[in-house]
């Protein structure tokens, strides 16, 4: 059986019957929790139970009951420096004290409630902002994350490209080289505008130095 489970339950309950101005139900639940929570050996639990039973009756108006219960639980809060838990001891032991005009008392524990709390306070602030800090490197991280993908997909992206090109290029040689060599020179020739002597007949050669004195005669010696 999960004791430790029923005390908490007990408890919730009790909270609930309270927030209901069902004073005597909720304290049978926060005792029965009290119980249970010494039968464990449990700090905490007590210490919590302690605390809900001091509640109930300082709302009943029973000092001298609370007074013992938030006692005993600010001890064991001490013990197991759970800071929040004093300062909420402290705050209604000098609730208890001014109404029994033990101003002194009264003091004391309403200075302890405030420094406790600061000290509280300022330890959950700590702990949001180094957080937020947290949160924020993560956040820078994963932006890198992105922004290092991104490059990566381009790059890819342009080797393949690359590699693309480079492939219909390599695709395009073997037609240029399956083409003879008369082929090369003829496309060479007509690029040109030239005739190629070598497959002209012999007597053509006098006819286009005969056109060639035609069109730009040697000069008279």
């Amino acid at each position: 059986k999960n004791l430790t489970g029923e005390v908490d339950a007990l408890l919730s309950l009790g909270e609930t019957y309270a927030a209901l101005g069902e004073y005597g139900q909720a304290n049978q639940h926060f005792n029965r929790a009290l119980q249970i929570a010494y039968s464990l050996a449990h700090p905490r639990l007590v210490m919590e139970s302690q605390i809900k039973v001091g509640s109930i009756h300082l709302q009943q108006g029973q000092s001298r009951a609370a007074e013992s219960a938030y006692l005993q639980a600010l001890d064991i809060a001490e013990e197991l420096k759970v800071l929040q838990s004093q300062y909420v001891c402290h705050q209604a032991l000098a609730e208890i004290y001014k109404r029994q005009s033990n101003w002194e008392h009264a003091l004391y524990h309403f200075e302890q409630f405030h420094t406790l709390k600061e000290s509280v306070y300022n330890e959950q602030t700590h702990r949001r902002i180094r957080n937020y800090e947290i949160s924020y490197q993560v956040e820078v991280a994963r932006r890198e994350a992105e922004i290092q993908e991104y490059r990566n997909i381009a790059l890819q992206r342009e080797i393949a490209e690359q590699a693309r090109a480079e492939q219909a290029l390599e695709q395009s040689q073997p037609e240029r080289h399956s083409r003879g060599p008369g082929e090369c020179q003829r496309d060479r020739r007509r690029r040109s505008g030239r005739p190629h002597v070598g497959h002209l007949g012999r007597g053509a050669v006098p006819d286009l130095l005969a056109e060639h004195e035609l069109v730009s005669p040697l000069p008279p010696r």
